[in-house]
């Protein structure tokens, strides 16, 4: 009798809590209707349809080749020909993007810092920093202080 009664009980927790996610799930897509309107791919039944590859024939989308990234696909870093070899064409000019502005927060270290933005924290990184802001050491740096973050290849010897 008592396992009859503590089935029965759950099962009726069970349903109330279905009832309950059913209802709140309901009201989130009509929020989310109201506010950004009826998705592009999105069914009468209340399910959404999923298309992976290129359905859209848009293009696809490129890696960012900023803060912490290698710049090219698998992480690796592209290959430029040798300055040695006569008969390779020079390098492009590389233009850079303009330096982050960084206040330093209590409990800040520079290697911290370092492997936030740049995803390492080696200590040649870190001194090129130091170096790049013009303090005398990694362990200069005081709360409120303002630090330019540059693109990781202006500091890479």
């Amino acid at each position: 009798m008592r396992a009859l009664l503590g089935i029965l009980l759950l099962g009726g927790l069970f349903l109330t809590v279905a009832g309950w996610q059913l209802g709140h799930s309901r009201s989130v897509r009509a929020r989310r209707s109201d506010r950004y309107g009826p998705g592009p791919l999105q069914r009468d039944d209340g399910w959404s349809l999923l298309v992976l590859g290129s359905a859209s024939e848009a293009p696809p989308i490129e890696r960012p080749t900023g803060r912490g990234s290698r710049g090219s696909a698998h992480g690796r870093r592209p290959r430029h020909p040798r300055p040695s070899d006569p008969a390779a064409p020079a390098p492009p000019a590389q233009s850079y993007a303009p330096d982050y502005r960084y206040v330093v927060q209590a409990g800040d270290v520079l290697g911290r810092i370092c492997r936030r933005y740049y995803g390492s924290a080696s200590p040649a990184l870190v001194e090129a920093l130091a170096r790049y802001n013009g303090l005398a050491s990694a362990d200069a740096i005081r709360e409120g202080d303002a630090l330019l973050l540059p693109d990781r290849a202006r500091l890479d010897p």
